[in-house]
């Protein structure tokens, strides 16, 4: 090998190295977060609402999403999801609907055609649901199409780019092709 070759390969595993601390670093940071939005969240919560949450059994727990709580049905919420009995807050109707979809394939393997089908029979010049983000905008670069989909599995993207409306519309498909009651086992808070 090169001299060159050499000092590469050492700068490769230093850059590695690098990333492995950065990565510890931020895994620290974060638990360090959770800590202290929990001990805000106990330290801020009116004294009936911690009395509520006692009696209702609510637990503030992490969910996939990095924005979301869950909290028991009975408690009114802004936006969110419930799904097979877990209600989950989130941020954004986007990640709300995301998160839906993702439960859906990961739950329901034995239904992912039925779902795919579901989710890109209304599409016409994209499609819901697909192997990778340029493959849902055949007719866009993949330039357009950065920021527009996003990963709910190793092969599997679904487009973001919609008005809520539209995400509602599909959401209830999906549901219906994964054989789950809109309303009863799913439902989305919040996506007007």
């Amino acid at each position: 090998m090169t001299a060159n070759a050499n000092q590469m390969l050492e700068q490769y595993d230093q850059n590695r190295t690098a990333i492995r601390c950065c990565r510890q670093i931020v895994r620290q940071l974060v638990k360090q977060q959770r800590a202290i939005y929990d001990a805000l969240d106990e330290a801020t919560r009116p004294p009936q609402m911690q009395s509520d949450q006692a009696s209702l059994g609510c637990s503030v727990t992490p969910s996939s999403s990095k924005d979301a709580v869950s909290v028991p049905v009975s408690v009114p919420m802004g936006r969110g999801l419930s799904f097979m009995g877990e209600t989950v807050r989130t941020v954004y109707a986007v990640d709300a609907y995301v998160d839906v979809l993702r439960r859906l394939w990961i739950n329901f393997p034995d239904h992912r055609s039925r779902i795919r089908a579901a989710l890109n029979a209304s599409a016409t010049t994209r499609y819901g649901i697909a192997e990778s983000p340029t493959a849902l905008f055949p007719l866009h670069t993949a330039y357009w199409a950065r920021g527009k989909a996003r990963k709910i599995d190793e092969n599997a993207f679904v487009d973001i780019n919609l008005s809520n409306d539209t995400k509602r519309m599909r959401l209830r498909k999906a549901v219906a092709a994964a054989g789950l009651e809109w309303g009863r086992d799913v439902e989305v808070y919040g996506m007007r």
